[in-house]
C-alpha cells in the first residue's frame, strides 16, 4: 500500500544470517526455559534426557554436513534408536516417580492460621508463570518485603500450582480465577482482600493501612 517503505528495508546479504543466529539464542533459551518448568514437573533428571536430546540433534546436523546420504541414513538409524531407548526409560521409569502433593495440609494451616487471628498472605503460583516469577524477584522475595512481612507479623503462604492440583483449583476457582498468580491476603479478622496480579512492593505496604 505504500511502495516507499518497500526503500526502507534493507537489502539480502550477510546481515541475514548474523540475525539468525542472534535470534536463535532467543529460542535456546527458550528451549532451556521450557527444560527447567520440566525439570520442576518430573525431576532433574530431564536434563540428561534434554542434553541427550540436543547431542543427537547436533550429532545428526554434523553427519549432514560431513558425510554421504548413506552415512546419514545409517547415523539416523543409530540416533533415532537411541533417543527412543531413552525416551522409554525416562517416560516408563522415570516419569512414573510422582511428587505427594501438600496443598491439602497447607490449605488447612491457612485456615487454622486465619481461626486463630494470623494474618496471612497466600500466593499461588507457578514455575511456568512468568508474572508470578517477575512478582517473586521484584517484589515478593525482596529483603526488604519479608522484613515488612516480619515486622507486621504476616505469615507467607506458597500454594504451587506447577503440577495440576484439584485442591489448588478449587481454591483458584472460590475467588473466581481460573490461572495463576493469585494473591489472597486474610488480615487478623479473617476478612479478604485480593490483591493485584501485577504486584508492586507498594501493594505489600497498603497492607498494613488495610489492618
Amino acid at each position: 500500500y505504500v511502495p516507499y517503505l518497500k526503500n526502507l528495508l534493507p537489502k539480502p546479504g550477510a546481515w541475514m544470517i548474523k540475525l539468525k543466529h542472534v535470534l536463535a539464542i532467543f529460542l535456546y533459551g527458550s528451549a532451556l526455559w521450557l527444560l527447567s518448568i520440566l525439570a520442576v514437573q518430573l525431576g532433574n533428571s530431564v536434563w540428561i534426557f534434554g542434553i541427550l536430546l540436543a547431542l543427537v540433534w547436533f550429532i545428526l546436523l554434523i553427519s549432514i554436513q560431513r558425510t554421504k546420504l548413506l552415512g546419514v541414513i545409517k547415523n539416523s538409524i543409530f540416533l533415532l534408536i537411541l533417543l527412543l531407548s531413552a525416551y522409554v526409560f525416562y517416560f516408563v521409569f522415570i516419569s512414573k516417580i510422582e511428587t505427594p502433593s501438600t496443598s491439602i495440609e497447607t490449605l488447612s494451616s491457612i485456615k487454622s492460621l486465619t481461626q486463630n487471628k494470623t494474618k496471612v498472605l497466600v500466593d499461588v503460583t507457578a514455575a511456568w508463570c512468568i508474572t508470578c516469577k517477575v512478582n517473586e524477584t521484584f517484589v515478593l522475595d525482596t529483603q526488604d518485603i519479608k522484613s515488612f512481612l516480619q515486622k507486621n507479623n504476616i505469615t507467607l503462604i506458597k500454594l504451587d500450582w506447577t503440577n495440576y492440583d484439584k485442591t489448588i483449583t478449587t481454591y483458584l476457582q472460590k475467588f473466581n480465577r481460573q490461572g495463576v498468580p493469585l494473591y489472597v491476603y486474610y488480615d487478623k479478622n479473617g476478612k479478604i482482600k485480593l490483591l493485584p496480579q501485577l504486584l508492586s512492593k507498594q501493594d505489600i505496604y497498603n497492607l498494613k493501612e488495610s489492618q
